[in-house]
């Protein structure tokens, strides 16, 4: 331990076996591992447009579930002057900060918060 009495995470590296047929593998091999962004709230102009944006608020209301539509929208122009990218139908998102473990899917493209999803998109 750490002199500020912090112990690190460790993974064993020989997990439990899975169910027949079944096979571990580290998420980052498998998938393409995304963090949402938030475009500029001083930019009114970014926001209520066409594209949907997955949020806290959406993402507990919709755990397990597939999303649709979300409260809060921002546009083309929104995506262009931040770090928020659009993220393909079928991605799976995982709230990672302020609440933890909330899983939904992108039933459509969809731009997430940073403080909400981690995107998950198969490669």
């Amino acid at each position: 331990m750490s002199a500020l009495n912090i112990v690190p995470l460790t993974v064993d590296p020989l997990p439990k076996p899975g169910p027949i047929g079944w096979s571990w593998r580290k998420l980052n091999k498998i998938a393409k591992l995304e963090s949402g962004h938030t475009p500029s709230r001083s930019r009114p102009d970014w926001w209520g447009g066409d594209v949907p944006w997955l949020a806290l608020p959406d993402i507990r209301k919709l755990d397990g579930q597939y999303v649709d539509d979300t409260i809060e929208h921002t546009n083309a122009e929104g995506l262009a002057n931040s770090s928020a990218r659009l993220l393909p139908k079928g991605t799976v998102c995982l709230s990672r900060t302020a609440s933890v473990g909330y899983v939904t899917i992108l039933n459509r493209p969809m731009a997430t918060s940073a403080l909400s999803a981690l995107g998950i998109g198969v490669s």
